[in-house]
């Protein structure tokens, strides 16, 4: 219950809040499939509920259910759509040689990391038309992506969250900073390993028996249209293009909510998984990346 003043304020707010659940109610089994809870646990769900007002088991409406069930027809047409053809397996990784990957032992991914993630980050580089250098966070990647006709539904499969691309001008010191500080939250028991980088335009050697702050070493850029790799300028500003969720700071990317709030920041309201579905069409065939453009060179543990 809610009560107004003439200024159209509220005065008062009462009642009681209720979260309407569905009859369902899954967790992941041995082999990592969502099946429904049973038995005793099953119970104890249902007695939970019971015992707090503000909790519904409802039924679903069929009318609303009919309504969707004609989007979800042409949303189904749209996910089976071919983008493109993918010539071999790209393995997902986090870290490098992480067990994460569907499609391919943790040694294929140990040397260098994630195939998808290094194609992922290319990606946004080439349809963010202004930037020298991309950077990925490994998390934001979901999953392998196998040999064989991509699909639509692959590539929001592939990247689903509501995320754009933005640009952001940095010099070659702060780019360096941002990356020590995401490795460091990747490395960390209470961190994310999903804030590991990958990168366009951009590579390094890495040593994360190293502290904060000495990691990397040896890192190089590589314009867009340059044929050779050079030392990375510490003083030298770049555009840098990320996902917008990484640059408000978070994943332990912490300086980019720095150079947002400076002021060298802007969104360019590219919807990121459908610029990968773009750079795919424009291609038509994509493919592991030469070793020498992924952005881990190496690794020493």
């Amino acid at each position: 219950d809610l009560s107004f003043n003439d200024a159209g304020q509220i005065e008062s707010c009462a009642g009681v809040p209720h979260m309407m659940l569905a009859d369902s109610f899954k967790r992941k089994n041995a082999d990592g499939d969502r099946v429904e809870v049973e038995g005793d646990d099953r119970a104890a769900i249902y007695a939970a509920i019971e015992a707090d007002p503000k909790l519904s088991i409802v039924e679903g409406d069929a009318d609303a259910a009919a309504v969707l069930a004609s989007f979800n027809v042409k949303v189904e047409e749209m996910q089976s759509q071919q983008i493109g053809t993918v010539a071999e397996n790209l393995c997902l990784a986090r870290i490098p040689g992480d067990s994460r990957s569907k499609l391919c032992a943790s040694e294929a991914t140990a040397e260098r990391g994630s195939d998808i993630s290094m194609v992922v980050a290319h990606a946004f580089r080439e349809m963010a038309k202004a930037s020298d250098i991309a950077i990925q966070n490994g998390g934001g990647v979901r999953t392998d992506i196998a040999k064989g006709d991509l699909t639509m539904g692959d590539a929001y499969k592939l990247l689903p969250f509501a995320n754009t691309l933005v640009e952001m001008q940095m010099t070659g010191a702060e780019i360096k900073t941002v990356l020590e500080e995401a490795l460091d939250y990747a490395l960390q028991p209470d961190g994310s390993d999903g804030a590991y980088p990958y990168a366009a335009g951009l590579r390094w050697h890495l040593d994360i028996s190293k502290p904060m702050g000495e990691r990397l070493s040896g890192m190089e850029f590589k314009g867009r249209d340059d044929n050779s790799w050079m030392p990375l300028g510490m003083n030298t500003s770049y555009t840098l293009v990320t996902n917008n969720y990484v640059a408000g700071g978070r994943d332990g990317y912490l300086s980019f909510k720095t150079v947002k709030n400076d002021g060298r920041y802007v969104d360019t309201y590219l919807d990121y998984a459908q610029s990968f579905v773009d750079y795919v069409e424009e291609r038509g065939t994509i493919t592991k990346l030469p070793a020498s453009e992924y952005s881990t060179q190496s690794i020493t543990r």
